[in-house]
C-alpha cells in the first residue's frame, strides 16, 4: 500500500519532513500547498501537484495523511479542514500562538477520534528516553532547563501575537520533555523582559524566567533568551537527584554520579523515527509508537501559554 501524503507549508520544517518522507518506502508526496502556487512548485520541485489553497489540495488530491508545517498564527483553518474530511494529520509545534484554537481543535479530535501526531521530536531520541528512564529511577529534588540562542530571522517570529514568543515557540520542547517525564504542572510563575531587541517592530520578550510547580511537588526552573549572537546557543535540562546530576541536551544524556560519568548518545535521527511512527499508524491503525498526539500536545501548550499570561499579568497562574 502506497501512502499518499500532502504537505501544507514550504518552510524549513516542511523540508525536514519532506526529506524524510521521500526516503521511506511505500510513501508518495502527492501534493504541496504554499502561500502561493509558485512557492509550492519550487518546494515540490515538480514531484507533487502544487496548490495555493488547502481547500483545493484536499478537494483535488486523494490523501491518506497531511503534514501541517505552518507558523503558529496560521494554525486552525487547516486542522479544521482536515477534521471535516476525516484526514489524519501530523502537525508541527507549537499548536498556535495562543490557547483558544488548540482547545477547539482538541475537542473535535476527541469527538472524532482522528489520528494525529505532533512534532515533539525530542521524545523519539535515545538520549531523551535514557534521560527519562534514569531520572525516574532516582528521587529528583529539582530540575532546571535552558533554551538560549539567537532570534530566528523570519518576520513573524518577533511579533508576540503571531509567534507566541520564545517560550511558546521554542522552549515548549523543554516543557514537553518535563511533562513527559514528571507529569502535569500545578502552577506557573513567569517573568520576562526586553533589553536587547528593543526595536519598534519587535514585541517578543528576549528573556524569560519561568518557575513551574508540578502536581507531585517538584520545582522546575526554566530560562530562555533569544538575545545571543547568531550561531551561539545552549539547550538542555538538568535533574538534581539523589543519584547525581542527570543532564540532557539534544542527542546526548550525561549522568554524573559518585562513581563517575556515563554518557548516552543518540544513534538514530529522531525526525525519521517520528515519521515512521506516524506512517505506521496510518498503515495499521496502531498508534503506540506516536509519542505525542494532539491531546497530549494541548497540555504542553496550556503550560507555555500560561507562562505568557503569568508574565503579562505579573501573577502566579494555577493550572490545577
Amino acid at each position: 500500500m502506497t501512502l499518499r501524503i500532502g504537505i501544507v507549508g514550504t518552510g524549513g520544517f516542511a523540508a525536514v519532513h519532506r526529506d524524510r518522507l521521500e526516503k521511506e518506502p511505500g510513501v508518495e508526496i502527492v501534493s504541496v500547498c504554499g502561500t502561493s502556487r509558485e512557492k509550492a512548485e519550487r518546494f515540490s520541485e515538480g514531484r507533487a501537484e502544487a496548490f495555493s489553497s488547502a481547500e483545493a489540495m484536499v478537494e483535488n488530491s486523494r490523501l491518506d495523511g497531511v503534514y501541517i508545517c505552518v507558523p503558529p498564527m496560521s494554525h486552525g483553518p487547516v486542522e479544521h479542514l482536515l477534521l471535516d474530511h476525516s484526514i489524519p494529520f501530523f502537525v508541527e509545534k507549537p499548536l498556535h500562538a495562543g490557547m483558544e484554537i488548540p482547545e477547539e481543535i482538541a475537542a473535535r479530535v476527541r469527538e472524532t477520534g482522528l489520528l494525529t501526531s505532533v512534532g515533539y521530536h525530542f521524545r523519539y531520541e535515545e538520549a531523551a528516553q535514557s534521560w527519562k528512564e534514569a531520572v525516574l529511577q532516582q528521587e529528583t529534588a529539582v530540575v532546571s532547563g535552558e533554551w538560549s540562542g539567537d532570534r530566528p530571522g523570519v518576520s513573524w517570529w518577533k511579533d508576540q501575537t503571531r509567534s507566541g514568543g520564545q517560550f511558546v515557540e521554542q522552549t515548549t520542547h523543554l516543557v514537553d520533555l518535563i511533562r513527559w517525564t514528571f507529569g502535569e504542572a500545578a502552577s506557573i510563575r513567569a517573568s520576562s523582559t526586553r533589553r536587547v531587541h528593543t526595536e519598534a517592530d519587535s514585541t517578543v520578550q528576549d528573556a524569560q524566567l519561568v518557575e513551574l510547580t508540578m502536581e507531585n511537588g517538584l520545582l522546575v526552573s526554566l530560562r530562555s533568551t533569544c538575545a545571543l549572537p547568531e550561531g551561539v546557543g545552549r539547550v538542555g535540562i538538568t535533574a538534581g537527584t539523589d543519584g547525581g546530576l542527570i543532564d540532557w541536551e539534544p542527542n546526548r544524556m550525561q549522568w554524573t554520579k559518585k562513581e563517575g560519568v556515563t554518557t548516552t548518545v543518540s544513534k538514530e535521527d529522531p525526525y525519521t523515527l517520528e515519521t515512521r511512527a506516524f506512517l505506521q499508524a496510518l498503515r495499521t491503525g496502531d498508534r503506540t509508537l506516536i509519542q505525542s498526539d494532539y491531546e497530549d500536545a494541548r497540555k504542553t501548550q496550556r503550560i507555555t501559554t500560561a507562562a505568557a499570561l503569568s508574565a503579562a499579568e505579573d501573577r502566579r497562574v494555577f493550572l490545577s
